[in-house]
């Protein structure tokens, strides 16, 4: 669901007084002007050194209407229930203790005072599950049985499948249900073309970038719905985890396994420049700086850039202990892997400097002490965009999420 947006430099001016009176607002006329739409398609790069581990993941989400094939009653049911949290399908291994080689389906619940033991916890989100399974069964075109319920007290079962918002978070339980497991190749084309709509599972792009990964062994998909707001939003996501060591070079594309990257044709009838984004996201105790990149480093001011028609990267922070990258395709369809490259400088004498910005300018930005904490930015809160529409005139803003903690 595409939307007509003024020129970029309105939208932070407006930010401030969305929840007042709207006046018009005068664009600027060398502002360019961009479309978003409620659809969003990211790669997503994420390595936490201290663990030696890596992440790339295919993030397909929307919460725009015809975008998905849930049914409207469905979704006004989730949305409406006092309980649901979340909604999630993954292949990946062991979804919650218990569960051996089989897909699951949760039914992922808020546990409530008035179940004071756990046969009450247990027989109550078994309630809520059992309330929706066979119309998720119907969405999702499977035969799930229930399996078991599980109270979440951390949050190991949520950072394994890497899952957003609120799912699988403490304090919560989960109706478990499963079926036979299958390929997450088998799994990824059946929920692309089962749940979303022809112009996304056959738009290419991303998705074909999906596709590749989810050839991999160690790939998993997860599916989640998370009931809020208006709408649902609803995300597809492919994760390939792997072992990984810090370097001078970081290239997000060879992670990802393709030489060339394209926007879904989606977005072929407008300028989309904040919906097919690839972000990274490096947690290391060294304190790295990025010292260069093969595409231009765009400037930019609040944690945002300033010219998103530009191609190229914007980091907020660009060194320290978390370096967080963005990357814009501007005006372009595609992107190769030669055009997405990361170097850093990883010597000792660069404590307190900083990349040097296009303009001049220096930005010097904060690391966080804990990569742990900062390895599940690569969630939920890399970037959201919000589409509030108004009335006068047609007008809209939008904010971004995810560059600051």
């Amino acid at each position: 669901m595409a939307i007509r947006m003024v020129p970029f430099a309105v939208f932070v001016a407006v930010l401030p007084v969305l929840f007042s009176v709207m006046l018009p607002v005068a664009p600027d006329a060398a502002a360019q002007d961009v479309d978003l739409s409620h659809y969003i398609e990211s790669v997503q790069v994420v390595l936490d050194d201290g663990a030696g581990l890596g992440a790339v993941t295919v993030v397909q989400r929307s919460s725009g209407p015809g975008d998905t094939t849930i049914s409207d009653a469905l979704d006004r049911d989730l949305l409406e229930h006092p309980r649901v949290l979340a909604v999630l399908f993954t292949n990946a291994d062991a979804c919650v203790p218990g569960v051996v080689d089989a897909a699951c389906i949760i039914v992922n619940v808020a546990r409530i005072p008035e179940e004071t033991n756990i046969g009450m916890v247990q027989s109550g989100a078994r309630a809520v599950g059992d309330t929706f399974i066979s119309r998720l069964n119907a969405a999702f075109g499977t035969e799930a049985e229930f399996h078991s319920v599980f109270v979440h007290f951390n949050n190991v079962e949520r950072d394994a499948l890497r899952a957003p918002g609120l799912a699988m978070t403490p304090n919560t339980v989960s109706a478990v249900y499963t079926i036979p497991n299958d390929t997450t190749s088998h799994f990824y084309e059946k929920f692309v073309n089962t749940i979303f709509s022809p112009s996304i599972a056959q738009g290419g792009g991303f998705t074909d970038a999906a596709k590749v990964l989810s050839t991999h062994e160690d790939s998993f998909l997860l599916f989640v719905i998370e009931p809020g707001g208006l709408n649902s939003l609803y995300q597809l996501r492919l994760t390939k985890i792997y072992g990984d060591t810090l370097t001078d070079t970081i290239n997000p594309l060879e992670r990802l396994g393709v030489d060339e990257l394209y926007r879904s044709s989606y977005f072929d009838d407008g300028f989309y420049p904040l919906n097919s984004l690839i972000r990274v996201a490096i947690a290391s105790g060294v304190s790295p700086a990025v010292s260069g990149t093969a595409s231009p480093i765009l400037a930019g001011t609040g944690g945002a850039p300033d010219d998103v028609g530009e191609r190229g990267w914007f980091f907020d922070p660009d060194r320290g202990t978390l370096i967080r990258g963005t990357f814009l395709f501007g005006d372009s369809d595609s992107v190769g892997v030669g055009q997405t490259g990361i170097t850093l400088d990883m010597s000792p004498d660069n404590t307190g400097q900083t990349a040097q910005m296009p303009d001049g300018d220096n930005d010097t930005g904060g690391g966080m002490s804990d990569p742990i904490d900062t390895f599940a930015i690569s969630d939920d809160k890399l970037l959201i965009v919000v589409i509030i529409v108004m009335a006068c005139g047609g007008a809209a803003a939008f904010y971004l999420r995810g560059y600051r903690r």
